[in-house]
């Protein structure tokens, strides 16, 4: 049996990186004898102990990390204590860039890389330097290292087709009524809070498709306290004051307006969650910059259409327009790290939520096609597949 030691958000977090980590430690220690796997998660604390989720026994032990940023302080004992075959992280690249500089004995270091624009920049390229094995969850990603002489696998995200699947239109009605927003077209966004959400972008579209209409609500599931001067979390926007100018106070609501409680360190249950993408008639998100996007591939798998930006893994999980529609850039800006952030049409975006509202049977069409694609290619019980073949060719392919 191998040992795996996975490095990333911890599992319990309501991150990206956390809910397919979380699938990774999960599928590989419960359904697969051949591996043992260990979780150092960056945000964890108190003693190693196993976890339950959702009434599933999770079958990896979960370490505490104990301190320093991304595991680094821990990092050393760990290797010491569980003497790993395999180090696994997932995260942006300078996150484990100190993996680079430390004793990692005979085990094979496997990352599961996130590019979440262009270029592919010097600090990216020197954390990455002495990989092991690259692989790309996103096919943008891998075209951009493979132009840059970085060789790597692809191997996508995928969601759990056990919690994501969608609701008929009884259920859809029934959670509406349950959420309060019973007769109205659902507009959904879900995203952190923070600055490459550009939630303005998305409120300011709203504006526009939302002005003669009584029927349609927003609803937006974030932690709109997830900003400076509320000394909590991340460098985020104003939700409160950008929701008043945009004058959307009754047309766009946040957690609590439907009576729920919501932090970003607690989040929702998958359950939770496969309802509120499931009541919804349309996503919308016009990201600046995504490694992946999970949200987007939540809401297909529930037969949601999407209307996402056109910028870097959108196009792919939309299959360039097929079963959801790309809103066309603005304009383009330079920021963190000199990487482009594409600022999409607010014009286009407002014209795609109008297409959707003025043509119910191509949005049912469009979801149900979404569905199917997320399904064929985007399903964890292929990506489980192609993970256990990746790391047992890693190790020579021995038993």
């Amino acid at each position: 049996m191998f040992r795996i030691l996975v490095i990333a958000d911890s599992p319990h977090s309501q991150s990206g990186y956390a809910n397919q980590a979380r699938s990774f430690a999960h599928r590989m220690g419960c359904f697969d004898k051949d591996f043992e796997v260990h979780f150092l998660g960056q945000q964890t604390v108190g003693l190693p102990h196993e976890i339950i989720m959702d009434g599933v026994r999770q079958r990896y032990l979960l370490w505490p990390n104990h301190g320093g940023d991304f595991a680094e302080g821990s990092f050393d004992r760990r290797m010491e204590q569980i003497k790993p075959d395999i180090i696994w992280t997932l995260s942006d690249s300078h996150w484990h860039c100190y993996i680079n500089d430390r004793n990692r004995g005979k085990a094979v270091w496997h990352y599961w890389v996130a590019v979440d624009g262009f270029p592919i920049v010097k600090q990216q390229k020197y954390c990455l330097r002495n990989v092991d094995h690259i692989t790309t969850f996103a096919q943008f990603a891998q075209r951009l290292l493979m132009a840059e002489g970085f060789k790597n696998e692809y191997i996508p995200h995928g969601f759990e087709p056990q919690f994501y699947y969608p609701l008929d239109m009884m259920e859809k009605e029934t959670v509406k009524r349950k959420y309060g927003l019973s007769g109205k077209k659902v507009v959904l966004s879900v995203y952190r809070n923070q600055p490459r959400k550009v939630p303005w972008l998305a409120m300011a579209m709203l504006d526009k498709f939302m002005k003669d209409k009584n029927d349609v609500v927003a609803l937006h599931i974030t932690d709109p306290f997830e900003n400076p001067g509320t000394n909590r979390y991340s460098s985020g926007w104003n939700l409160m004051e950008l929701r008043e100018r945009y004058k959307l106070m009754s047309k766009l609501l946040f957690p609590e307006d439907i009576g729920v409680i919501y932090n970003f360190m607690e989040g929702f249950s998958e359950p939770e969650m496969r309802e509120i993408y499931g009541m919804a008639d349309v996503f919308l998100t016009p990201s600046i910059g995504e490694g992946f996007n999970i949200p987007v591939l939540l809401s297909q798998a529930c037969a949601v259409p999407v209307v996402a930006s056109n910028m870097t893994s959108h196009p792919d999980l939309l299959n360039n327009g097929t079963h959801g529609l790309l809103i066309d850039i603005d304009y383009i800006q330079q920021m963190e790290a000199a990487v482009d952030r594409y600022y999409a049409s607010v014009d286009a975006g407002a014209q795609a939520l109008q297409f959707y509202y003025d043509n119910p049977f191509i949005r049912l069409e469009h979801g149900i096609k979404a569905r199917e694609f997320a399904l064929k290619n985007y399903n964890w019980e292929n990506t489980q597949h192609m993970w256990r073949k990746r790391l047992l060719d890693s190790l020579g392919g021995k038993l």
